[in-house]
Formats: structure tokens, C-alpha cells, sequence
């Protein structure tokens, strides 16, 4: 218990949240010119931009998982997995079940292991094994 780091984990949670709906947006507007909910809510059924949208949610864990190791300088991939958990369980929670099956499943899968890789490349970048 004294691994975990509750102020990193919430400034990890944080910063996962606004990269993750900031890149969303991005990728809407990029795929469709414009944001509108109908714009959204079209999309939102087309493949593409579910493997996409999953590609950037990946990455925006990454650099959250990054960042919660970061400032909790323990080094030891507790804080990045605890994030990992919480936004997979947030993920269960807040997304709507009329996705595809598929999308919904890996959603729920790639999501811990990409802040386990984010904490991982703090820990490699500060020289630990």
C-alpha cells in the first residue's frame, strides 16, 4: 500500500480523461469535418473509427500510464496498473452497450496492459530494470 501514490493516480486520471476525449474529438473532426452529435453518433458505427478510436484510447493510456509513474517515482508499475483497473473499470461503467460486441470486448482488454507499457517506458526511461 505504501507503492501506491493516490495524488498520481488522480493526476493520471485526470490527464488519461482529457487526452482521451481531446483526441476522440480530434478524430471525429479529422474523419468527418465537423462535430455534431449527429456527426458523432454516425460515426460511431463505422469500423474504421472503432479501431482508430481504440488505437488513440491505447496511447492516450500510454502516456497516462507514463505520467502516473512519473510522479509517483516509485518505479514499480503498481500506480500505472491501479490506473489501468480504474479506467477499465470506468470504461464498463460509462460505454454505451449498442457498440459492436467486438469493440466492447477489446475495449475492455487493451486497456490495462497499455498503462502497464506506459508505466513500463517511465521506469526504462529513469534506467531501472
Amino acid at each position: 500500500m505504501k507503492n501506491i501514490s493516490i495524488k498520481a493516480i488522480l493526476i493520471g486520471l485526470v490527464a488519461l480523461i482529457i487526452l482521451d476525449e481531446l483526441a476522440a474529438t480530434l478524430l471525429v473532426f479529422t474523419l468527418v469535418g465537423e462535430i455534431s452529435t449527429e456527426s458523432i453518433l454516425a460515426i460511431q458505427q463505422d469500423s474504421t473509427y472503432l479501431i482508430l478510436r481504440m488505437f488513440v484510447g491505447a496511447i492516450a493510456l500510454i502516456g497516462a500510464g507514463y505520467l502516473v509513474e512519473k510522479i509517483a517515482k516509485k518505479q514499480v508499475l503498481i500506480n500505472s496498473g491501479v490506473l489501468g483497473v480504474i479506467s477499465v473499470i470506468l470504461t464498463v461503467v460509462l460505454l454505451a452497450s449498442d457498440f459492436p460486441i467486438w469493440y466492447l470486448v477489446l475495449s475492455y482488454l487493451y486497456q490495462w496492459p497499455s498503462a502497464i507499457v506506459g508505466g513500463y517506458l517511465a521506469k526504462k526511461q529513469a534506467g531501472q530494470k
